[in-house]
């Protein structure tokens, strides 16, 4: 007779419920199951042609025989379709999608030399605003420094700094009275 759905999934390590997604989703697959099954008392039954295209909707390899001697395959794990090519065309047609690919990398590299590149330049933005940001609070420090001594000239260096330190701190901790 042939095998249940039950049975090829097992084999397949897969649950029914994933062979009968996969033959739902696929119209060539599923095409080729109604072609290839029976149902019998309720169950359906695969003949073993439908099994194999069950199964080779799971192969994740394509075998180059199979190509050459014209049996049913997967390669996207949508399509199934029957060839018949010869190991020239084939060479072909791999050399073809590997300068493809090579040019679809190089393309890549380009694109990470440049973001690269506009990374670093990012970075040296950044650490000269560091540095202007810095000079400008020392500045600033300098200039309150300046006016503490100015408007308090009894008041020791520490006494500035703590000054200092007491504006520089945020509103909450002056507030609450909070040492930083």
């Amino acid at each position: 007779m042939g095998k249940t759905i039950k049975e090829i999934a097992q084999e397949l390590n897969v649950s029914k419920q994933a062979v009968w997604q996969r033959i739902k989703r696929n119209k060539i697959l599923q095409k080729a199951f109604d072609e290839h099954s029976k149902t019998f008392n309720g169950t359906v039954f695969i003949d073993e042609k439908g099994e194999e295209i069950i199964k080779s909707a799971y192969s994740n390899t394509v075998n180059t025989e199979d190509i050459i001697n014209n049996v049913d395959i997967n390669v996207d794990n949508n399509k199934i379709f029957t060839t018949t090519i010869d190991s020239n065309k084939l060479i072909e047609a791999l050399e073809k999608a590997m300068d493809s690919l090579k040019e679809q990398l190089a393309v890549k590299d380009k694109q990470i030399d440049e973001l690269t590149s506009i990374l670093k330049s990012s970075q040296i933005q950044i650490e000269n605003l560091t540095n202007a940001l810095k000079t400008a609070q020392a500045l600033h420090a300098g200039t309150i420094k300046e006016r503490l001594t100015t408007e308090q000239p009894d008041l020791t260096e520490e006494e500035i700094d703590k000054e200092i330190e007491e504006k520089q701190r945020g509103f909450f901790s002056r507030l609450f009275k909070k040492k930083v």
